[in-house]
């Protein structure tokens, strides 16, 4: 029976659900942009915080993007190699470097750093003769660095290819 209890009790519970199907949603989305805008702003070394709040992996707008092919592998005969042998030149801030796959519209591409597949730029900073970048999603970013000429190489060469 529909009495005024049983529809009071009904409300809350609906209520209660919607509330926690936000803060789900909050939690999900909020977390991730919060401490990927964190690693960002970090990795920038800027002042000001509110300039780099960026989707989780989606640097855009970021002031320095770098291709993300300029981080592509090598190709030792197929099969063989270790990841030294794959990523000539690359170190990553976490101790081994990590192989990742990027996608576009055409082709996928292996790359030297712990990249989402959607990240066909990067956020990146030359350091003396070195360039940083800033790979991946939160929490899996990874920093990764090559001589600055070897970038610079790789990124030419590509689109030499292309």
């Amino acid at each position: 029976m529909n009495t005024p209890e049983n529809t009071s009790k009904k409300m809350k519970s609906i209520s209660n659900v919607i509330f926690l199907l936000l803060f789900g949603y909050v939690v999900f989305e909020g977390v991730p942009l919060i401490m990927y805008s964190k690693a960002l702003y970090e990795f920038s070394d800027d002042d000001s915080f509110s300039e780099y709040i960026r989707p989780n992996g989606m640097p855009v707008g970021y002031k320095s993007l770098a291709p993300i092919i300029e981080l592509r592998t090598t190709s030792p005969k197929f099969g063989e190699g270790s990841v030294e042998d794959w990523c000539p030149g690359i170190s990553s801030d976490r101790g081994h470097v990590t192989m990742g796959f990027v996608e576009d519209d055409t082709d996928t591409y292996s790359v030297c750093c712990w990249a989402s597949s959607h990240q066909l730029l990067v956020p990146y900073k030359d350091v003396g003769s070195e360039r940083l970048y800033m790979c991946g999603e939160w929490p899996h970013i990874d920093i990764a660095r090559q001589k600055i000429k070897a970038a610079e190489a790789a990124r030419s060469s590509f689109f030499s290819d292309v």
